[in-house]
Protein backbone atom coordinates (compact mmCIF):
# COMPACT_ATOMS: atom_id res chain seq x y z
CA UNK A 1 0.00 0.00 0.00
CA UNK A 2 1.43 3.37 -1.03
CA UNK A 3 0.10 6.86 -0.35
CA UNK A 4 -1.43 7.09 -3.83
CA UNK A 5 -3.45 3.91 -3.18
CA UNK A 6 -4.94 4.96 0.13
CA UNK A 7 -8.15 6.61 -1.04
CA UNK A 8 -9.47 9.18 1.40
CA UNK A 9 -6.45 10.24 3.46
CA UNK A 10 -8.56 12.29 5.87
CA UNK A 11 -10.69 9.27 6.77
CA UNK A 12 -7.59 7.13 7.15
CA UNK A 13 -5.93 9.66 9.48
CA UNK A 14 -9.09 9.79 11.59
CA UNK A 15 -9.19 6.01 11.75
CA UNK A 16 -5.55 5.72 12.84
CA UNK A 17 -5.94 8.51 15.39
CA UNK A 18 -8.94 6.72 16.90
CA UNK A 19 -6.64 3.75 17.66
CA UNK A 20 -4.07 5.88 19.51
CA UNK A 21 -4.38 5.22 23.20
CA UNK A 22 -3.30 8.49 24.82
CA UNK A 23 -2.82 12.22 24.27
CA UNK A 24 0.97 11.95 24.01
CA UNK A 25 0.55 9.55 21.09
CA UNK A 26 -1.85 11.97 19.40
CA UNK A 27 0.53 14.90 19.89
CA UNK A 28 3.38 12.94 18.30
CA UNK A 29 1.10 11.74 15.52
CA UNK A 30 0.14 15.31 14.64
CA UNK A 31 3.79 16.41 14.71
CA UNK A 32 4.69 13.59 12.32
CA UNK A 33 1.75 14.42 10.07
CA UNK A 34 2.95 18.02 9.80
CA UNK A 35 6.40 16.76 8.92
CA UNK A 36 4.93 14.45 6.27
CA UNK A 37 3.25 17.47 4.65
CA UNK A 38 5.86 20.20 5.06
CA UNK A 39 9.10 18.15 5.32
CA UNK A 40 10.76 20.71 7.64
CA UNK A 41 13.03 18.89 10.06
CA UNK A 42 13.60 21.97 12.24
CA UNK A 43 9.86 22.44 12.69
CA UNK A 44 9.61 18.78 13.69
CA UNK A 45 12.41 19.16 16.23
CA UNK A 46 10.69 22.20 17.69
CA UNK A 47 7.42 20.24 17.87
CA UNK A 48 9.25 17.48 19.76
CA UNK A 49 10.74 20.00 22.18
CA UNK A 50 7.26 21.52 22.68
CA UNK A 51 5.88 18.07 23.50
CA UNK A 52 8.77 17.41 25.89
CA UNK A 53 7.99 20.62 27.77
CA UNK A 54 4.28 19.80 27.87
CA UNK A 55 4.92 16.40 29.46
CA UNK A 56 7.89 17.49 31.62
CA UNK A 57 10.43 15.10 30.13
CA UNK A 58 14.00 15.26 31.41
CA UNK A 59 16.46 14.75 28.60
CA UNK A 60 19.69 12.86 29.15
CA UNK A 61 22.47 14.69 27.29
CA UNK A 62 25.24 12.10 27.08
CA UNK A 63 27.70 14.27 25.18
CA UNK A 64 27.46 16.87 27.91
CA UNK A 65 27.79 14.18 30.57
CA UNK A 66 31.03 12.96 29.01
CA UNK A 67 32.32 16.52 28.79
CA UNK A 68 31.64 16.97 32.50
CA UNK A 69 33.77 13.94 33.35
CA UNK A 70 36.83 16.05 32.54
CA UNK A 71 35.47 19.55 33.19
CA UNK A 72 34.36 19.40 36.82
CA UNK A 73 33.64 23.02 37.74
CA UNK A 74 31.16 24.39 35.20
CA UNK A 75 30.71 28.12 35.71
CA UNK A 76 28.31 28.38 32.79
CA UNK A 77 27.39 27.28 29.28
CA UNK A 78 27.88 29.40 26.18
CA UNK A 79 25.99 28.34 23.05
CA UNK A 80 27.87 29.56 19.98
CA UNK A 81 25.15 30.26 17.43
CA UNK A 82 21.85 32.10 17.85
CA UNK A 83 20.07 30.39 14.98
CA UNK A 84 17.63 27.50 14.99
CA UNK A 85 20.15 24.90 16.18
CA UNK A 86 21.45 27.10 18.99
CA UNK A 87 17.93 27.80 20.22
CA UNK A 88 17.09 24.10 20.15
CA UNK A 89 20.18 23.36 22.24
CA UNK A 90 19.07 25.96 24.77
CA UNK A 91 15.66 24.30 25.06
CA UNK A 92 17.33 20.90 25.40
CA UNK A 93 19.45 22.10 28.33
CA UNK A 94 16.43 23.69 30.01
CA UNK A 95 14.74 20.29 29.89
CA UNK A 96 17.71 18.44 31.37
CA UNK A 97 19.64 18.20 34.63
CA UNK A 98 21.67 21.18 33.40
CA UNK A 99 18.65 23.50 33.56
CA UNK A 100 19.99 25.56 36.47
CA UNK A 101 23.41 26.31 34.97
CA UNK A 102 23.72 29.91 33.64
CA UNK A 103 23.55 30.07 29.84
CA UNK A 104 24.84 32.70 27.42
CA UNK A 105 24.75 32.90 23.65
CA UNK A 106 27.65 33.87 21.41
CA UNK A 107 27.50 34.80 17.74
CA UNK A 108 29.64 36.27 14.97
CA UNK A 109 26.84 38.67 14.03
CA UNK A 110 27.82 41.91 15.75
CA UNK A 111 24.33 43.32 15.28
CA UNK A 112 22.99 41.07 18.03
CA UNK A 113 25.83 41.52 20.55
CA UNK A 114 24.39 42.87 23.79
CA UNK A 115 20.89 41.69 22.95
CA UNK A 116 19.07 38.71 24.43
CA UNK A 117 17.88 35.32 23.18
CA UNK A 118 15.43 33.50 25.46
CA UNK A 119 16.38 36.10 28.08
CA UNK A 120 20.08 35.18 27.83
CA UNK A 121 22.77 37.71 26.94
CA UNK A 122 24.43 37.45 23.52
CA UNK A 123 28.19 38.05 23.73
CA UNK A 124 30.90 38.51 21.13
CA UNK A 125 33.60 35.91 20.35
CA UNK A 126 36.12 38.28 21.95
CA UNK A 127 34.13 38.32 25.20
CA UNK A 128 33.91 34.54 25.05
CA UNK A 129 37.68 34.23 24.70
CA UNK A 130 38.59 36.75 27.40
CA UNK A 131 35.81 36.56 30.01
CA UNK A 132 34.23 33.12 29.71
CA UNK A 133 37.13 30.72 29.22
CA UNK A 134 35.95 28.61 32.15
CA UNK A 135 32.55 27.99 30.55
CA UNK A 136 31.71 25.08 28.32
CA UNK A 137 31.18 26.36 24.79
CA UNK A 138 28.67 24.30 22.82
CA UNK A 139 28.82 24.73 19.06
CA UNK A 140 25.21 25.43 18.11
CA UNK A 141 25.22 25.36 14.33
CA UNK A 142 25.09 22.29 12.12
CA UNK A 143 25.93 24.28 8.98
CA UNK A 144 28.92 26.20 10.34
CA UNK A 145 30.11 23.84 13.07
CA UNK A 146 33.51 23.15 11.50
CA UNK A 147 34.12 26.85 10.86
CA UNK A 148 33.18 27.73 14.43
CA UNK A 149 35.43 25.01 15.81
CA UNK A 150 38.41 26.28 13.83
CA UNK A 151 37.63 29.84 14.90
CA UNK A 152 37.54 28.90 18.58
CA UNK A 153 40.82 27.00 18.37
CA UNK A 154 42.49 29.76 16.35
CA UNK A 155 41.41 32.37 18.89
CA UNK A 156 42.77 30.31 21.76
CA UNK A 157 39.61 29.12 23.49
CA UNK A 158 40.49 26.00 25.55
CA UNK A 159 39.94 22.89 23.45
CA UNK A 160 38.89 20.86 26.49
CA UNK A 161 35.97 23.24 27.04
CA UNK A 162 34.55 22.95 23.51
CA UNK A 163 31.61 20.63 23.00
CA UNK A 164 31.44 19.74 19.30
CA UNK A 165 28.26 17.73 18.60
CA UNK A 166 29.23 14.86 16.33
CA UNK A 167 25.92 14.79 14.43
CA UNK A 168 25.88 18.55 14.00
CA UNK A 169 23.41 19.31 16.77
CA UNK A 170 23.46 18.38 20.43
CA UNK A 171 20.70 15.91 21.22
CA UNK A 172 19.09 14.34 24.24
CA UNK A 173 17.45 11.00 24.83
CA UNK A 174 14.66 9.88 27.10
CA UNK A 175 13.08 6.56 28.01
CA UNK A 176 13.91 2.94 27.19
CA UNK A 177 13.49 2.59 23.45
CA UNK A 178 11.37 -0.37 22.24
CA UNK A 179 10.68 -1.66 25.76
CA UNK A 180 9.17 0.97 28.06
CA UNK A 181 5.57 0.86 26.88
CA UNK A 182 4.54 -2.79 26.67
CA UNK A 183 4.70 -5.38 29.45
CA UNK A 184 6.34 -8.76 28.73
CA UNK A 185 4.24 -11.88 28.57
CA UNK A 186 5.26 -15.48 29.26
CA UNK A 187 7.52 -17.19 26.72
CA UNK A 188 8.06 -14.21 24.45
CA UNK A 189 9.44 -14.97 20.98
CA UNK A 190 11.35 -11.93 19.78
CA UNK A 191 12.16 -10.86 16.24
CA UNK A 192 14.99 -8.32 16.38
CA UNK A 193 14.91 -6.49 13.06
CA UNK A 194 18.24 -4.70 12.79
CA UNK A 195 20.44 -6.33 15.44
CA UNK A 196 23.32 -3.88 14.79
CA UNK A 197 25.41 -4.39 17.95
CA UNK A 198 23.18 -6.76 19.92
CA UNK A 199 21.95 -4.11 22.32
CA UNK A 200 18.26 -4.50 21.50
CA UNK A 201 18.38 -8.25 22.04
CA UNK A 202 20.11 -7.63 25.36
CA UNK A 203 17.42 -5.11 26.33
CA UNK A 204 14.75 -7.64 25.35
CA UNK A 205 16.29 -10.13 27.78
CA UNK A 206 16.32 -7.52 30.56
CA UNK A 207 12.72 -6.65 29.72
CA UNK A 208 11.66 -10.30 30.07
CA UNK A 209 14.04 -10.86 33.02
CA UNK A 210 15.55 -13.69 31.01
CA UNK A 211 12.28 -15.55 30.71
CA UNK A 212 11.80 -15.90 26.98
CA UNK A 213 11.51 -18.73 24.48
CA UNK A 214 13.46 -17.61 21.40
CA UNK A 215 15.12 -14.76 19.53
CA UNK A 216 15.37 -14.35 15.76
CA UNK A 217 18.02 -11.76 15.00
CA UNK A 218 18.03 -10.24 11.50
CA UNK A 219 21.22 -8.45 10.46
CA UNK A 220 22.66 -8.12 6.95
CA UNK A 221 25.51 -5.67 7.50
CA UNK A 222 28.79 -7.60 7.11
CA UNK A 223 30.49 -5.20 9.52
CA UNK A 224 28.02 -6.14 12.24
CA UNK A 225 27.37 -9.86 11.81
CA UNK A 226 30.46 -11.26 13.50
CA UNK A 227 30.37 -8.59 16.18
CA UNK A 228 26.75 -9.48 16.95
CA UNK A 229 27.53 -13.18 17.18
CA UNK A 230 30.42 -12.44 19.53
CA UNK A 231 28.16 -10.22 21.62
CA UNK A 232 25.54 -12.95 21.86
CA UNK A 233 28.16 -15.52 22.90
CA UNK A 234 29.91 -13.23 25.36
CA UNK A 235 26.67 -12.26 27.07
CA UNK A 236 25.21 -15.76 27.13
CA UNK A 237 22.25 -14.88 24.92
CA UNK A 238 20.67 -18.26 24.28
CA UNK A 239 17.96 -19.73 22.08
CA UNK A 240 18.94 -17.48 19.18
CA UNK A 241 18.59 -18.03 15.46
CA UNK A 242 20.82 -15.48 13.76
CA UNK A 243 19.50 -14.57 10.30
CA UNK A 244 22.20 -13.02 8.10
CA UNK A 245 19.69 -11.32 5.83
CA UNK A 246 17.75 -8.10 5.32
CA UNK A 247 14.09 -8.08 6.20
CA UNK A 248 12.18 -7.52 2.97
CA UNK A 249 8.92 -8.41 1.20
CA UNK A 250 10.47 -11.14 -0.96
CA UNK A 251 13.50 -13.41 -1.20
CA UNK A 252 16.11 -11.48 -3.18
CA UNK A 253 19.65 -10.19 -3.43
CA UNK A 254 19.88 -6.52 -2.50
CA UNK A 255 22.48 -3.81 -2.93
CA UNK A 256 23.38 -2.67 0.58
CA UNK A 257 25.25 0.36 1.92
CA UNK A 258 27.45 -1.33 4.50
CA UNK A 259 29.14 0.94 7.04
CA UNK A 260 30.24 0.76 10.65
CA UNK A 261 27.24 2.82 11.76
CA UNK A 262 23.66 1.99 12.59
CA UNK A 263 22.57 3.79 9.42
CA UNK A 264 23.56 0.94 7.07
CA UNK A 265 20.68 0.19 4.73
CA UNK A 266 19.41 -1.13 1.43
CA UNK A 267 20.49 1.36 -1.21
CA UNK A 268 21.06 1.45 -4.96
CA UNK A 269 24.32 3.23 -4.14
CA UNK A 270 25.49 0.51 -1.76
CA UNK A 271 28.86 -1.21 -1.70
CA UNK A 272 27.93 -4.86 -1.14
CA UNK A 273 25.25 -7.35 -2.20
CA UNK A 274 23.40 -9.15 0.58
CA UNK A 275 20.61 -11.68 0.93
CA UNK A 276 17.10 -10.51 1.74
CA UNK A 277 14.10 -12.55 2.84
CA UNK A 278 10.72 -12.27 4.49
CA UNK A 279 9.76 -12.94 8.07
CA UNK A 280 7.15 -15.37 6.79
CA UNK A 281 9.77 -17.38 4.90
CA UNK A 282 12.25 -17.45 7.77
CA UNK A 283 9.71 -18.42 10.39
CA UNK A 284 7.98 -20.87 8.05
CA UNK A 285 4.86 -21.00 10.19
CA UNK A 286 6.59 -20.65 13.55
CA UNK A 287 5.24 -18.25 16.14
CA UNK A 288 6.37 -14.72 16.98
CA UNK A 289 5.05 -12.66 19.91
CA UNK A 290 7.02 -9.42 19.65
CA UNK A 291 8.57 -7.79 16.58
CA UNK A 292 11.01 -4.90 16.74
CA UNK A 293 12.04 -3.17 13.52
CA UNK A 294 14.57 -0.38 13.15
CA UNK A 295 15.83 -1.08 9.64
CA UNK A 296 16.48 2.30 8.06
CA UNK A 297 13.36 2.75 5.98
CA UNK A 298 12.69 -0.88 5.04
CA UNK A 299 10.03 -1.32 7.72
CA UNK A 300 7.04 -1.10 5.38
CA UNK A 301 8.48 -3.65 2.96
CA UNK A 302 9.40 -5.95 5.85
CA UNK A 303 5.85 -5.81 7.18
CA UNK A 304 4.56 -6.79 3.75
CA UNK A 305 6.75 -9.86 4.13
CA UNK A 306 5.29 -10.67 7.56
CA UNK A 307 1.61 -10.77 6.57
CA UNK A 308 1.02 -14.45 7.34
CA UNK A 309 2.83 -14.27 10.67
CA UNK A 310 0.95 -11.16 11.77
CA UNK A 311 -2.46 -12.48 10.72
CA UNK A 312 -1.90 -15.84 12.37
CA UNK A 313 -0.22 -14.84 15.65
CA UNK A 314 -1.04 -11.14 16.13
CA UNK A 315 2.37 -10.23 17.57
CA UNK A 316 2.89 -6.99 19.39
CA UNK A 317 5.42 -4.67 17.79
CA UNK A 318 7.79 -1.76 18.28
CA UNK A 319 8.37 -0.18 14.87
CA UNK A 320 10.45 2.79 13.76
CA UNK A 321 8.29 5.30 11.92
CA UNK A 322 10.80 8.11 11.43
CA UNK A 323 12.92 7.02 8.47
CA UNK A 324 10.33 8.06 5.86
CA UNK A 325 7.75 10.81 6.46
CA UNK A 326 4.91 8.71 5.02
CA UNK A 327 5.57 5.84 7.44
CA UNK A 328 3.39 7.53 10.05
CA UNK A 329 0.38 6.76 7.81
CA UNK A 330 1.43 3.81 5.66
CA UNK A 331 2.62 1.53 8.45
CA UNK A 332 -0.41 1.71 10.79
CA UNK A 333 -2.73 1.57 7.75
CA UNK A 334 -1.12 -1.67 6.61
CA UNK A 335 -1.35 -3.20 10.08
CA UNK A 336 -5.04 -2.33 10.37
CA UNK A 337 -5.54 -4.04 7.03
CA UNK A 338 -3.98 -7.17 8.53
CA UNK A 339 -5.85 -6.97 11.84
CA UNK A 340 -8.49 -4.33 12.46
CA UNK A 341 -8.33 -4.84 16.24
CA UNK A 342 -4.80 -3.42 16.62
CA UNK A 343 -4.28 -0.34 18.80
CA UNK A 344 -1.31 2.01 18.74
CA UNK A 345 0.87 4.21 20.89
CA UNK A 346 3.67 6.53 19.84
CA UNK A 347 6.74 7.39 21.88
CA UNK A 348 9.71 9.64 21.18
CA UNK A 349 13.22 8.79 22.38
CA UNK A 350 15.38 11.58 20.93
CA UNK A 351 15.18 15.36 20.87
CA UNK A 352 16.01 15.24 17.16
CA UNK A 353 13.66 14.07 14.42
CA UNK A 354 14.80 10.46 14.93
CA UNK A 355 13.69 7.61 17.19
CA UNK A 356 9.91 7.80 16.95
CA UNK A 357 8.52 4.35 17.77
CA UNK A 358 5.05 3.02 17.00
CA UNK A 359 3.89 0.44 19.52
CA UNK A 360 1.33 -1.99 18.16
CA UNK A 361 -0.77 -4.18 20.44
Amino acid sequence: MQMSDMGNISELITRIESRLTDELSKDLFHARLRNMIYRDVDDLRNDILDIAEKYNWEWEVYQMDRMCESVFDISGIVIFGCGINGKQIYRLFRGSKYKDIPILFCDNNKEIWGKKVFGCDVISPEELRTRYRDCICVIGSSKYRQDILQQLLHEGFPNKNILYPYIGILFGIVGWQYFDYLTPEDNEIFIDGGVYDGGSSDDFIKWTKGKYKAIYGFEANPYCIERCKEYYNKNGIHDVEFVEKCMWNERAKMVFASTHSGASRISDEGNVVVEADTIDNVLSGRRATFIKMDIEGAEYRALLGAERTIKKYRPRMALSVYHKPQDIIEIPALLLKYDDSYKFALRQYSSTADETILYVF
